[in-house]
């Protein structure tokens, strides 16, 4: 009775391809399974893409606001003294214009309101984290109001001094160190 070692049955087995065939069939399995999971990745990415661009351009909110600036700080100051007012009344809301669907001859204001607050003492109201955008800024003192429209930007500080009664408005910009 005759042996076969290990080495002989490798070489008798390469010698017929078998051992060719199953790594070329292997390799074609492994291909498959990376192109299968590469286009599963892009239908996702893709089903994700629009899903999102659908919900910033559509639906009731028409462009949903991520991005906040540091904070707000309204100050209410008398023209004469350049004393703050304590008891004027403020509400802010944002201006947006959109075009649902991407249709350009529809439009609509979207407007989101900042919770109403009253000065203190020091004339200030200050709203933290507010979002990024346009806001119209309504003062109720004394029988008159005072509007006035603010740009909030992303990352700083909103600083906005409204003079009463001549409705002046100042606004800068700052970082927080």
């Amino acid at each position: 009775m005759h042996s076969v070692s290990y080495g002989e049955r490798v070489l008798k087995l390469a010698s017929s391809g078998s051992i060719m065939r199953f790594h070329k069939n292997r390799k074609r399995a492994i291909s498959r399974i990376l192109i299968s999971i590469i286009v599963i990745v892009f239908i996702l990415v893709a089903t994700i893409g629009t899903w999102s661009v659908s919900y910033f351009t559509s639906g009731p909110e028409c462009g949903a606001i991520s991005v906040e600036g540091q904070a707000m700080y309204i100050h209410i100051v008398e023209d004469s003294t350049n004393s703050s007012i304590a008891g004027a009344r403020l509400s802010a809301s944002t201006i947006v214009t959109c075009s649902p669907n991407s249709t350009p001859t529809t439009t609509f204001t979207q407007t989101d309101r900042l919770p109403s607050q009253t000065t203190s003492s020091n004339g200030t109201i200050t709203f933290v984290s507010p979002p990024v955008a346009l806001y119209s800024v309504v003062v109720h003192y004394s029988g008159s109001i005072y509007n006035t429209t603010v740009n909030v930007r992303p990352l700083v500080v909103t600083n906005v001094t409204i003079s009463i009664p001549s409705g002046r408005t100042s606004i800068s910009y700052s970082s927080i160190p």
